[in-house]
């Protein structure tokens, strides 16, 4: 079962059309929630204390709270099953990632060759989250300030750089060197 995030103003939203008396399915296309969740909300309210005929004022935080605890499964430390079975195998993922460099993806590979079989994304947020490696932790990203207009900028080993516009008789890269210069999104050759 997926992970989905449970939203206060959507259980509080059925709650109120469902003591105004709608129906299931007119709750359903007036909320955009699934029936079925509208169903398990419903039923987690009515066994929370709530009553048909006694108004909106009863839907409080603390009956959201209640409702919310019994439709999403408790996760004492916000994670799920796979999370747990992953933590089992930290010392041997830290080996590979951290010691031996090898990528999530061959680190999962490896895991399924053991026998556990967990979701690569949620491998991938443990070895960012725990480990501290993957591809967000690289930070390679460099941000480069957008060309006026008749400027652009040439490719160099580090990074960027602003370089003039070629002459509007340039007619392409005949007899001119390989670096190419983009002005936004055109690429052109000087």
């Amino acid at each position: 079962m997926s992970f989905r995030e449970v939203h206060v103003f959507e259980i509080r939203e059925v709650l109120r059309l469902w003591l105004r008396g709608e129906g299931l399915r007119s709750i359903e296309r007036l909320s955009s929630v699934d029936r079925k969740t509208v169903r398990r909300y419903v039923e987690a309210a009515l066994v929370s204390g709530l009553v048909a005929g006694a108004g909106e004022a009863q839907i409080t935080d603390e009956l959201i709270g209640q409702i919310c605890e019994r439709v999403r499964p408790h996760r004492p430390d916000g994670h799920g099953p796979a999370w747990a079975v992953i933590k089992a195998n930290h010392d041997q993922l830290k080996t590979w990632l951290v010691d031996d460099k090898l990528t999530v993806k061959k680190a999962h590979e490896l895991l399924e060759r053991r026998g556990v079989v967990v979701p690569e994304r949620t491998l991938h947020r443990y070895a960012l989250q725990v480990l501290g490696v993957g591809r967000s932790s690289r930070h390679t990203t460099v941000r480069v300030a957008e060309a006026s207009l008749g400027q652009s900028y040439r490719s160099t080993s580090a990074g960027w750089a602003l370089c003039p516009t070629p002459p509007p008789d340039a007619g392409g890269c005949a007899g001119r060197s390989s670096s190419r210069c983009v002005t936004r999104g055109t690429v052109m050759c000087s």
